[in-house]
């Protein structure tokens, strides 16, 4: 595929606008996957007979899949192109919900729950190596902001959903909507996503080219840091809010959505500043802002007699830096490997859930009944992304 830039042809246009938000729906099939059931964790563990902690472990098991998935997603995507591989692994993870929701005991859930991140995977993939075929630059930016507006949508919509369902039914009943949305995506993609062209070559090249590339190393790690600082809060800020500060899940889902519209908010102001901005420039700004934000949630979380609403105004402020750091990083990650665009992608997705199921379990395993261990973690890959932002001499195209 030709890389395009914008244009002012409005049927272009149009047909360009529908795909970028089919894209970020099919994105938005791993955030759905974590925080639809995000609520249901207290009521997990109860039927299951476990600890909260231990009912947070599903977290890890789909992070690890979810990482592992984009790895083997990843060289298929390039080999196959882009629909086939991603139809595939969206009718796969709609089987893996419905085991979910037949899941006797925890173990079993842990299974379906990783099976179901290994083939959720190709949604993240995908969408972002088709980005990568038809822009570059600041236009890539541009698209990937767009697929984080939609995207973005799910975290608001589905603590919500969960919540409501848990009014309703039992948690099991989550797993099963996930499974008819899974099936629906496929569909979606089956009519909607460009096949792509099958690209031969070795695997291990492929792969060998995105590793020696420190520019791509810096801008991906740092994308890993900051997504993983979002996973982090993801898994911990049900016990904050629920656990610690005793509000209802409804209200629970109403301080997540607010802070999912904070990224979505910042998304959409960052395809606003790349026109007079590159995306090297507002990745600094974001990680900045990223590190000034995980301080403020340490601090909060340090109090001697921590408050809501302090912890909860840091949290927004995280969110809305990711939305900054997240579409700048990998469109910079992504800028020199358009021939690989699929294995670059999975490098990168690999990396950033790797580094999110480390860090939640870090937090898990130093839980101490208050939320300094999910402060100290947020300020610490924050600082991590800020790092390595700033890493090396930029290339040229970066500064575009």
């Amino acid at each position: 595929m030709n890389v395009v830039t914008m244009t002012s042809n409005p049927r272009v246009a149009r047909s360009r606008l529908w795909l970028e938000i089919a894209l970020g729906a099919l994105t938005a099939v791993g955030p759905m996957s974590i925080d639809m059931y995000l609520p249901a964790i207290p009521s997990i563990a109860k039927e299951l007979g476990v600890t909260h902690e231990r009912a947070q472990l599903s977290f890890s098991a789909f992070f690890i899949g979810y990482a592992a998935g984009q790895f083997l997603s990843g060289p298929l995507t390039d080999r196959f192109g882009r629909k086939r591989p991603l139809v595939l692994a969206l009718v796969a993870y709609a089987i893996a919900s419905l085991g979910c929701a037949l899941a006797s005991n925890l173990e079993v859930l842990l299974v379906f729950r990783a099976l179901a991140g290994l083939t959720g995977a190709a949604a993240v993939v995908v969408p972002r190596a088709v980005v990568r075929d038809l822009a570059s630059g600041a236009e890539a930016a541009r698209m990937l902001s767009r697929l984080l507006l939609v995207m973005g949508i799910a975290p608001i919509a589905a603590p919500l959903l969960g919540g409501a369902l848990l009014a309703v039914a039992s948690w099991r009943a989550i797993f099963v909507v996930l499974t008819v949305l899974a099936a629906f995506g496929a569909v979606v993609a089956h009519r909607m996503v460009p096949a792509g062209e099958p690209r031969k070559g070795s695997w291990l090249g492929a792969l060998r080219a995105v590793a020696v590339d420190a520019s791509f190393v810096r801008f991906a790690l740092a994308g890993a840091a900051a997504q993983a600082g979002m996973m982090v809060y993801i898994a911990g800020s049900s016990f904050v809010f629920i656990g610690l500060h005793h509000v209802s899940p409804g209200t629970f889902g109403f301080y997540f959505g607010a802070n999912a519209a904070g990224l979505i908010l910042a998304a959409q102001l960052n395809r606003v500043a790349l026109a007079r901005r590159g995306p090297l420039q507002l990745a600094k700004a974001g990680t900045l802002a990223l590190l000034l934000a995980g301080a403020a949630v340490l601090a909060a979380s340090l109090a001697p007699a921590p408050a809501l609403f302090p912890i909860a105004l840091s949290f927004f402020a995280f969110l809305t830096s990711v939305g900054f750091v997240t579409p700048n990083t990998i469109a910079l990650s992504l800028e020199a490997h358009a021939a690989r665009a699929g294995v670059a992608s999975a490098v990168m997705g690999c990396s950033q859930f790797a580094v999110a199921a480390l860090a939640t379990n870090i937090m898990s395993s130093h839980a101490d009944g208050t939320a300094r261990p999910l402060g100290v973690t947020m300020v610490a890959l924050a600082l991590a992304a800020f790092a390595f932002v700033r890493l090396g001499a930029p290339r040229a195209e970066d500064v575009r």
